[in-house]
């Protein structure tokens, strides 16, 4: 019986959460967007790939990871229909757009890589 309630006060308290940020809105972000260099293309197993990117160091660009994996991004993989599709190759410039919250409640961060080719804006 004391399981039972042990295991009733636990899922009880993981219902009540202390996080002030509700994911919701209306929320208002500021995006930078981002030159990234594809680096590499590595295969994950026969028809599915990650795609490996460095920022383009070159100018005033705001700081941001390293490396930037297509997959951690987007949480998906790319086949290889989606490669030739979308034209990624390696040594492409894409885009990275990055936005951070200035109002509202809802995610602070918003990072999206859009398998386009970088434009300046």
């Amino acid at each position: 019986m004391k399981y039972i309630i042990t295991i009733v006060a636990l899922f009880l308290l993981s219902c009540n959460s202390s996080d002030d940020n509700v994911a919701g809105g209306p929320c208002s972000y500021e995006y930078d967007t981002i030159a990234v260099i594809v680096v590499k293309i590595p295969a994950v197993d026969s028809n599915q790939y990650d795609v490996l990117m460095v920022p383009d160091r070159q100018g005033k660009q705001p700081v941001v990871p390293d490396t930037i994996h297509y997959y951690v991004e987007t949480g998906q993989l790319l086949s290889a229909a989606a490669l030739k599709e979308k034209m990624i190759r390696l040594n492409d410039t894409l885009m990275y757009v990055r936005g951070n919250m200035i109002a509202g409640s809802c995610n602070p961060v918003d990072n999206r890589l859009l398998p386009e080719r970088y434009r300046k804006q």
